[in-house]
Order: structure tokens, then sequence, then C-alpha cells
């Protein structure tokens, strides 16, 4: 792995650079700095598939090296490039690549995103790949058939109670049905294959109202278990904190955006997690099932 700091550099420029080993999946955190990968490819005598996740990587460029004056050739992808032009049209980034059936095969990988900077490459026969994607597909689906099922759930419970809570709960389940699918890549491939760079900003902003949502949800729940006000100041900050950020992505500066709405969730998790055991929350389902939520999201932002 090399870290391109300029951010401009060629195919020629980087084969001449040193590589670190790199062992995925790999964070970066936020950066703008493109990241090199070479690639060894072990000898096959069949076609494989290089996949790199998650699906909404921005720039994806795969260079292998050709006969010819380029001497290199190039294949692109990634969340801002429209899946009707990208070789294969699969969610994540992915090329068809032939190893030589003899010898190592040495390809290049260029990732650029101004999302969080974690990936992971893998490299299998088409069959596989295929099958991986399906069970993919399956499971999406099935994810989405049970928050479609919370939201009217929610839906309902609001409309015969009119508790508040229940409202923002369906708010929540909605915006996480539209936002999962969107940042596993469903929306720039199926709904915005003509513009993907709208797809992409879309997909951040819905990333930022699924965080404010959930955030209002917990904070109305914790309020209604009667927590101790320390418990719910940071989720009261975050509301507040979030025009701050829809101005600043406005503004251009989405990396700036989306480090400070991942930080402010890792804060709130490690928070929320703490501060369940506070309050006083009476049935023993609910009580595990806010826990265990907090502990999920914990891992995750880790």
């Amino acid at each position: 792995m090399w870290i391109d700091e300029s951010g401009v550099a060629t195919i020629e420029q980087a084969v001449q650079q040193t590589f670190t080993p790199f062992v995925g999946p790999r964070s970066r955190g936020f950066s703008k700095a493109p990241t090199w990968l070479k690639l060894e490819l072990a000898p096959s005598a069949e076609s494989l598939v290089l996949s790199v996740q998650p699906p909404y990587l921005d720039d994806v460029r795969l260079f292998e090296a050709a006969l010819g004056p380029t001497r290199w050739r190039m294949s692109q992808a990634g969340d801002r490039y429209p899946h009707a032009d990208r070789q294969r049209r699969d969610l994540p980034s992915s090329f068809d690549v032939y190893p030589d059936a003899a010898n190592p095969t040495v390809v290049y990988l260029r990732i650029q995103t101004l999302a969080t900077n974690i990936f992971d490459v893998t490299a299998e026969p088409r069959a596989a790949f295929e099958r991986a994607q399906t069970l993919h597909t399956l499971i999406m689906g099935f994810y989405n058939g049970l928050v479609l099922a919370l939201f009217l759930l929610s839906c309902w419970y609001f409309a015969v109670r009119r508790d508040v809570l229940w409202g923002v709960c369906a708010l929540l389940q909605l915006s996480t049905l539209l936002y999962v699918p969107a940042v596993m890549g469903f929306a720039s491939k199926y709904a915005f294959d003509s513009n993907p760079a709208l797809a992409d900003l879309g997909t951040t902003h819905m990333g930022l109202i699924q965080h404010v949502v959930g955030i209002a949800f917990f904070w109305l729940y914790f309020r209604s278990q009667k927590a101790p006000g320390w418990v719910t100041i940071v989720m009261r900050l975050t509301v507040c904190v979030y025009p701050v950020l829809v101005l600043l992505m406005l503004l251009g500066q989405i990396t700036l955006a989306a480090s400070i709405n991942v930080a402010l969730l890792f804060v709130e998790s490690l928070w929320g997690l703490v501060g369940i055991w506070f309050v006083p929350v009476a049935d023993k389902t609910s009580r595990y099932t806010v826990r265990f939520a907090f502990l999920a999201m914990s891992s995750w932002v880790a």
C-alpha cells in the first residue's frame, strides 16, 4: 500500500514507489489522498473477479499491464462513476481480471473517496463472486422487509395512540429504509445511474438525517423513561449541531461534515451505552434491546 499525498500521481509514478504490506479490511479514516494497492494474483487458469468493498467508495481504478505504447490499461468504477459505463455492473466496484496461468500477475488499484477510507479487496472465481452477491441481495431484501414491517407497525401505533415517540420511530424506520440500501449501492445503480454524483450526495445527506432522527428517538425514549438529565445532554447537543453539518455540506466541506458526524455518533453510542444503566426501564426486554442497540452502534463505528 502507498498513500499519494500529492493526489496527482500517475500509474507510471506509482509503480516506482515503495509499497507497504496490505491486509484487509483497512481503515484510513477521512482523507482525500488516494490509496494505491499493488496486488499480486496467483497463477490461475480461470478468470477472476476483483472486488473492492464497500460500494460507497467514490473512485476506484484498476491498472493492468498492456501491450503497446501506453503500457497500462485502466478500468474505472466507484459510486461517482455510472454503472452503465463500468466493466461490471455489480453493487461494489468490481473488475474482470485474467491472471497468467503460469506466473503471478501484478495489478494496481487506486482508491479515492470523500467518505470513510475503509476498504477490502477480494479476488475470486466469477461463480463464487456471483453466489456471494446473490446471497447479499437476499439478506438485504430480508433486512429491508423487517424495517418496512417496523415502519408500518410504528405508523399504526402512532395513528392509534397519537404518541410522538411512535411517530419519531416511524420516521427512524423510514430514514433507515432509504439510507441503508443507498449506502449499499442500490440507489446509484437502480435509481440514479445517470447521475451518480446526485446519488452520492443524497446518500450522505440521508445518512445525516437518519443519524439525527435516531438520536431524537432515543432522546424522547430516555425522557419517557425518566432518565437523568445528564444522560440526554449529548443527544440534545447533537440535534443542535445537525444544522451546522448541513451548512458545512452546502459549503462543500463534505469530508469535514462526515468526520464530525462519525465522531458524534461514536460519542453518542458510548454515552448511551453507559447512560442506559442509569435509566429505570421497567420492561426487561426493552432494557436489553436498547443496551444491545448502543453496543452494536459502538462496535460498528469503532
